[in-house]
């Protein structure tokens, strides 16, 4: 027994990814394991300000890892899912139904998750509303949002109970100032 209490020590010997059979072992060896630069079948534990959550950062076009990943985010529970996507073009459109697939499975598995979305080269934002509400953070890039333009409020965006952030280079030409979420739903 005194082995399997000291093995996560050796995931630090690992220059990549420890192997999934060390994090495997144990709780411990698992949270060292996912503590490592490279992480485990994506997964990183982070630690800061908002407190400890384990973060998987993807390409939309790579979804099908987080898809083969969900077994082993489902089995540990203790912390958050903080999941990082990035959309680049409307090819990446396609992409989102995956997304979808995948937050409605972890929910099923009881798994508390959200999103940050960086999405780059996109006219609209309505094929993301369902992602929208499980977001927290919202970067766009070099996108021409035309329902943007005009009478622009942030009500649609105050419907996302957990965005927290929106950034855009475009947002002050819009009339969009101050931040987004719960400070500004008394606004």
């Amino acid at each position: 027994m005194f082995l399997f209490q000291n093995i996560s020590q050796y995931t630090d010997y690992f220059r990549e990814s420890p192997p999934l059979a060390l994090a495997a072992i144990n709780s411990d060896a698992r949270e060292c394991g996912e503590r490592h630069e490279e992480g485990v079948l994506g997964c990183n534990i982070i630690s800061d300000a908002c407190g400890r959550r384990r973060t998987f950062k993807v390409n939309s076009r790579d979804i099908a890892c987080l898809e083969h990943s969900q077994w082993w985010m489902e089995r540990q529970r203790d912390c958050p899912l903080q999941i990082i996507v990035e959309f680049s073009g409307t090819k990446s459109l396609k992409d989102i139904p995956k997304c979808e697939t995948v937050s409605r499975r972890l929910s099923d598995g009881k798994v508390e998750h959200t999103f940050d979305l960086y999405i780059e080269g996109v006219e609209s934002l309505l094929p993301f509303a369902f992602l929208l509400k499980r977001s927290e953070v919202v970067v766009l890039n070099v996108c021409v949002l035309n329902t943007l333009r005009g009478a622009f409020t942030r009500g649609p965006l105050l419907t996302c109970p957990k965005l927290t952030s929106v950034t855009g280079s475009f947002l002050s030409r819009c009339g969009f100032t101050g931040g987004i979420g719960k400070t500004s739903k008394s606004e």
